[in-house]
């Protein structure tokens, strides 16, 4: 069953929207400040799909989508050479640090719904 929220848009339709809306802010602001690295853009727009979800199935789904989403985020900014700024890691640049982000974002968009179904089958 659905779950209808403001307009007829599903809550899932709402974060799959916020999600794309993130990434288009970070691509806008890669494009303003091509030197700069945002370090979390790709964790949140991986992320905020799946948050909120509670089924653990579709919870991977969306942080699929997430993933995804932050991945072509990613391989746009740096076909365009927006993503030139300094990356926290020692090797591989700001792309990989992103990538690596957008997997991390996906794990971690997952995990409350994974904690909410081992807490249903032990029954707390």
């Amino acid at each position: 069953m659905q779950d209808r929220v403001g307009w007829g848009v599903t809550a899932t339709a709402r974060r799959l929207i916020g999600a794309a809306l993130f990434a288009g802010v970070w691509i806008l602001a890669a494009g303003i400040r091509p030197g700069s690295t945002f370090h979390l853009a790709p964790l949140i727009v991986a992320a905020w799909p799946a948050l909120g979800e509670q089924d653990l199935h579709r919870a991977i789904s969306m942080s699929f989508f997430g993933a995804v989403l932050a991945s072509a985020t990613t391989a746009l900014l740096f076909s365009l050479g927006w993503l030139d700024g300094p990356s926290l890691l020692p090797w591989g640049g700001a792309g990989l640090e992103s990538l690596l982000a957008g997997a991390a974002g996906a794990l971690i968009g997952v995990i409350p719904a994974a904690l909410a179904q081992l807490r249903a089958r032990q029954g707390t």
